[in-house]
Parts: structure tokens; C-alpha cells; sequence
């Protein structure tokens, strides 16, 4: 199943350490064309995320690098979801 991904939205419910890779609970919504697609609480960390097309990236929000402090991003927030999804 292809979901078109309108908006994800990744408000921060619990910060974690900023130099560890602890979950985080934040509360996820994704809307597709027609609605909210999901909503609700989702545990994450930086990890690996495999897309639907089967391309791998390490996801921990340092972005190469440019900044200092690895931990949750919204990518993983809804790879963690269990919603599939590619881009």
C-alpha cells in the first residue's frame, strides 16, 4: 500500500539526552489526501530505516554531521509507526 504523505507532525512529548540514543515518546499525525492517516503516541530513537523501496539510511538527526546531537527524528518517529512509506 502506497500512502501519499501530506504532513507529519512530531511534537516532543519527553526530550531525551541529547547525546544517547534513548526512545522518545512523542505523539505522531500523519495526514493523507483525505485525513489523518494515524495519530498517537510512538516510541523512537535514531536507528537504521529501511524504505519501502529498500533503500537504508542511518537516521539520528545529525545530518552528516552539520549537527552535534544524534537522537529522534520525525523519519523514524514514522518508520517506529509501522506506516509504509518510501521518499
Amino acid at each position: 500500500m502506497k500512502v501519499v504523505l501530506v504532513l507529519v507532525r512530531l511534537a516532543v512529548a519527553v526530550l531525551a539526552d541529547p547525546v544517547t540514543y534513548e526512545e522518545t515518546t512523542v505523539n505522531l499525525r500523519v495526514e493523507g489526501r483525505y485525513g489523518a492517516l494515524f495519530e498517537g503516541n510512538v516510541s523512537t530513537c535514531g536507528h537504521r530505516v529501511t524504505l519501502a523501496s529498500g533503500k537504508k539510511y542511518h537516521c539520528n538527526g545529525t545530518n552528516n554531521d552539520s549537527n552535534p546531537c544524534p537522537g529522534p527524528t520525525c523519519t523514524t518517529a514514522l518508520d517506529d509507526s509501522h506506516i509504509g512509506f518510501d521518499g
